[in-house]
């Protein structure tokens, strides 16, 4: 037997909704349960059979749990797989996906199922879950994960797998227990084909919802992730798959730019979607780590949209950053490929800078006299009269 321990497959956004359905199963179990088992009275009202089915008996059988162990398995495969499948789904689009998978199990259940099987009670998050696993199998699956494996008391230990290698033995499993029900013509207490249900409609809802597949080279780069707990240790082409995977992270998207510049492994694909997120950056990363990243960038050789490091360089400057963001307007002012609006917001900027931060008012006024010279009808002349008259009275 195996049972996974560990998912190494980062959420791509905070699951609140499979904390959510986490919380709500062990309040419903703690509601319902007296010494760790389910109440005789609420098996009876919430558990769905065939003559007892309803809406509210569908939707309420998902919630409920036989007793602790089987709360604690599910809540567990749930937090496994979860995470990463919400993560890329989203809450609006994961919750349909899990509810509906339940609905879907209970209904295969009941089209495998005759006579007497038909009316046992069948209750449990397991064909829900199972649709979660199923949405995992085509978005991930080649993620990682560490499974226990254990047969008898001496054969055990830790092995890693992939994610489809887990599925499809659980899967097995389902398809051969629900067999052997099916042929027997008794229930071994487990619904089977619930979980068959789950898991298929799962795999069809995501190829529906046509989200993307992770590929093998990209799960490789999340383990590391996970392995190393440090983003910063990663490979420029690690970093890429797992920016790319998560597309609006921008703190992300920094580290993928500093690595790269760092190893001077700069492809056209990391300078599009960091300049894509430099805004969000100049709200959420450090200031001074991101005027360092934003300055060496700029004394690169990539050709770099000046508009875009101008705003940047500005919003850094007011929050502080003087260093770097000089670096910024003097390599900008000797871009060939910036436009001449670009030159001269740079060369304003840049004399501002050295007036009002550093003091060097001569060099202040140099530049402030060439704002005036080349761009004597510019937005920025009146200003750097002005600035003039500050740094030079006498004029």
């Amino acid at each position: 037997m195996i049972l996974p321990i560990r998912a190494k497959n980062p959420p791509e956004s905070t699951p609140w909704a499979t904390c959510t359905l986490i919380a709500l199963n062990v309040v419903m179990f703690a509601v319902t349960s007296s010494g760790l088992v389910i109440r005789p009275d609420a098996l009876e009202i919430g558990a769905l059979r065939a003559s007892h089915a309803s809406p509210a008996t569908i939707l309420s059988s998902m919630f409920l749990h036989a007793d602790i162990m089987h709360l604690a398995g599910n809540m567990w495969f749930l937090y496994l797989f979860g995470f990463a499948v919400e993560g890329r789904l989203k809450w609006y689009r994961f919750l349909p996906v899990y509810l509906l998978a339940g609905v879907a199990g209970d209904l295969l259940h009941w089209a495998l199922s005759s006579g007497a099987a038909q009316e046992v009670p069948t209750l449990g998050a397991s064909g829900a879950i199972m649709g979660v696993l199923g949405a995992g199998l085509w978005m991930f699956p080649f993620s990682k994960v560490n499974v226990l494996y254990f047969f008898g008391w001496f054969w055990y230990g830790v092995w890693e797998a992939s994610l489809w290698m887990v599925g499809l033995f659980y899967l097995g499993i389902d398809l051969l227990m629900g067999s052997v029900d099916k042929v027997a013509g008794s229930g071994s207490g487990v619904a089977h084909w619930a979980h068959l249900g789950g898991a298929v409609f799962g795999f069809l809802a995501v190829l529906v919802l046509r989200q993307r597949r992770d590929s093998a080279e990209m799960s490789l780069a999340k383990d590391a992730w996970a392995e190393s707990n440090d983003i910063t240790a990663l490979t420029p082409h690690e970093l890429r798959d797992i920016a790319l995977s998560h597309p609006m992270d921008s703190y992300l998207a920094h580290v993928w730019m500093w690595r790269s510049l760092q190893r001077r492994q700069m492809t056209d694909e990391c300078l599009a979607h960091f300049v894509r997120l430099l805004p969000q950056m100049v709200a959420s990363v450090d200031p001074n780590a991101l005027g360092s990243t934003l300055a060496s960038l700029c004394l690169s050789p990539v050709v770099v949209p000046a508009r875009a490091v101008l705003g940047a360089a500005a919003a850094l400057e007011a929050k502080g950053v003087v260093m770097d963001v000089a670096t910024v307007y003097s390599a900008v002012r000797n871009w060939a490929a910036a436009s001449e609006t670009d030159h001269e917001t740079a060369t304003y900027r840049l004399a501002r800078l050295k007036h009002r931060s550093t003091g060097q008012f001569d060099e202040a006024a140099r530049l402030y006299e060439e704002v005036v010279r080349r761009w004597p009808m510019g937005p920025f002349a009146a200003l750097a009269h002005q600035g003039l008259r500050e740094t030079r009275p006498g004029m």
